[in-house]
C-alpha cells in the first residue's frame, strides 16, 4: 500500500507547474535532496533517495523501483526515458544505483534496468535513442555497469550486467556490450562487441 501511496503522490506531483514547485515537494514529501536543479513537467521520480546538485531531468521521465539516484554537478537527462527496478528486489538486500557524474548527459528514449548501479561517468554521453542497461540476468553476482570517463555511448547499444567501457572510449551504435573493456581510448562495436580501433579521441575528430 504503501508504494502505490508513494507513486500515487510522486504522480501528482509530476503534473505540477513549474519546477521549483516540483523540487520543492519532492524535498518536503519524500525527502529528497534537491539542489539547484530542475525536474520537468510529467516525470516521475517514486524511488527510495534522490540527490542532485545543479543538475537536471527533462520532461516525461520515469522512475520506479527499490533503488537511488544520484546527479551530479552539471549532469542531465533528457525525456522519455524509464529508469526501473522491480519491488521483488527490495527482500534481496540490494538497493540499486544510477550515479551520473559531473557533466554526464543521457538523451532521450533510453532503458536502465537498476537491479544493481548504473554508473555515467564524467562528460560522458549516452546518446542517440534505444539503448538498453542490464543490471540482472547475470549468473554473476557482478552486475553494475561502469561506463568511465568522457565516453559516448551510440545509439540502439544493449550493455549486459557486469560490463565496463574504460575511460575516452566510444562504444558504437547497435552493439552488443557484454565484457568489462578495461584499456582506454578504443573504439568497440558488433555484437557482441570488440576492439575495432585504439588510440581513439572521439572529441577532437567529432564530425
Amino acid at each position: 500500500m504503501k508504494n502505490k501511496i508513494y507513486l500515487l503522490l510522486a504522480g501528482v506531483i509530476s503534473v505540477l507547474p513549474l519546477s521549483a514547485v516540483r523540487t520543492n515537494l519532492y524535498r518536503l514529501i519524500f525527502g529528497f535532496k534537491i539542489h539547484q536543479s530542475k525536474i520537468g513537467w510529467l516525470t516521475v521520480l517514486n524511488v527510495d533517495n534522490v540527490t542532485m546538485n545543479n543538475a537536471s531531468i527533462g520532461a516525461l521521465n520515469f522512475f520506479t523501483g527499490p533503488f537511488d539516484v544520484e546527479m551530479k554537478e552539471g549532469s542531465s537527462i533528457g525525456g522519455l526515458n524509464f529508469f526501473r527496478c522491480g519491488r521483488w528486489a527490495s527482500g534481496m538486500q540490494r538497493v540499486g544505483k544510477l550515479l551520473l557524474k559531473e557533466e554526464a548527459i543521457i538523451v532521450n528514449q533510453h532503458y536502465f534496468d537498476l537491479f544493481g548501479t548504473v554508473s555515467i561517468g564524467k562528460k560522458s554521453l549516452i546518446a542517440g535513442v534505444r539503448s538498453q542497461f542490464w543490471t540482472h540476468g547475470s549468473i554473476s553476482s557482478d552486475v553494475d555497469i561502469v561506463i568511465g570517463d568522457n565516453c559516448y555511448v551510440g545509439s540502439g547499444v544493449k550493455v549486459a550486467a557486469g560490463s565496463t567501457l574504460a575511460n575516452d572510449s566510444v562504444c558504437a551504435m547497435g552493439s552488443v556490450l557484454t565484457k568489462k573493456f578495461k584499456q582506454e581510448n578504443i573504439l568497440i562495436a558488433g555484437v557482441p562487441a570488440k576492439i575495432i580501433r585504439e588510440n581513439v579521441n572521439w572529441r577532437e575528430n567529432w564530425k
